[in-house]
């Protein structure tokens, strides 16, 4: 286990010595819903309540989706696109370590610097703004937001790792991606509360795992996740995480034979 906690380690070594990048990261991660709440201010201009959420539940939902999006939203497919199709792959074959799971721990690195800016972006939003954000003081909610952004993160971390082991087929793999930034957006609850959206997408929703990434982290956050909703969420996030776990080894042990073919 040495060596994954030494990718651990040397992940937030390498953000601290370069922290304006680090920075300029953490702002794309958050800035794209940051703007969301001044949009939905003007919204609720003629009135107090709109389609079940107040101003002050929706300006706080949009900082609850900047938060989780920080600490648990990852990009790792363009990393592994690239160390497959640049070759750098070779280097992590030559040693005796799991390779998903040393990007794991690389990404966790990366996310456990996140997790000290997310909070300080927290903490400004509310002295700043304090009427318009509400923070869960329930210690229970405090600790399914806490679960769902965990499972957030593995799900998102998975996604990406399929995502991007798709290039030992595809080689350039951005058009995947794209399709996927695509969907995202939408069944995320990213753009929007998908209590908000039509009746259809909504049970769309359902059967996909991407309102595990934004939408119901932010929901336990607003404490809009009773504890009758909690067991059936975590368990259903629980298989989606066994699921993908579960494809991306099997992308991984079919898709290393062809990299193998291609002559290392």
């Amino acid at each position: 286990m040495k060596k994954y906690w030494f990718a651990f380690t040397a992940t937030i070594k390498n953000h601290l010595i370069y922290p304006g990048q680090l920075l300029a990261w953490s702002i794309s991660d958050i800035f794209y819903f940051a703007i969301f709440p001044f949009v939905w201010l003007a919204v609720y201009a003629s009135g107090d309540q709109v389609t079940g959420y107040s101003r002050l539940e929706i300006v706080s939902y949009y900082i609850a989706v900047a938060l989780v999006s920080a600490i648990s939203i990852t990009h790792n497919s363009r990393a592994i696109r690239d160390d497959i199709h640049q070759g750098h792959l070779n280097s992590f074959l030559a040693r005796p370590l799991n390779y998903l799971l040393y990007k794991f721990t690389d990404t966790l690195g990366y996310k456990f610097i996140s997790l000290f800016i997310a909070g300080i972006m927290l903490l400004s939003s509310k002295l700043i703004f304090s009427s318009y954000v509400k923070i869960p003081f329930s210690f229970l909610s405090i600790l399914i937001f806490i679960g769902l952004a965990i499972i957030a993160f593995l799900i998102s971390f998975l996604v990406h790792s399929v995502i991007g082991l798709t290039a030992f087929w595809t080689g350039e793999n951005s058009g995947i991606q794209n399709f996927y930034y695509l969907i995202f957006s939408v069944f995320s609850g990213g753009l929007a509360p998908l209590a908000l959206f039509p009746e259809y997408l909504q049970i769309a929703s359902n059967y996909l795992p991407f309102k595990y990434l934004l939408y119901l982290p932010a929901e336990a956050f607003l404490e809009r996740v009773n504890s009758v909703q909690t067991s059936k969420v975590f368990a259903v996030g629980l298989i989606w995480i066994i699921v993908l776990l579960g494809v991306a080894i099997l992308m991984w042990r079919k898709g290393i034979k062809t990299y193998e073919g291609r002559g290392i």
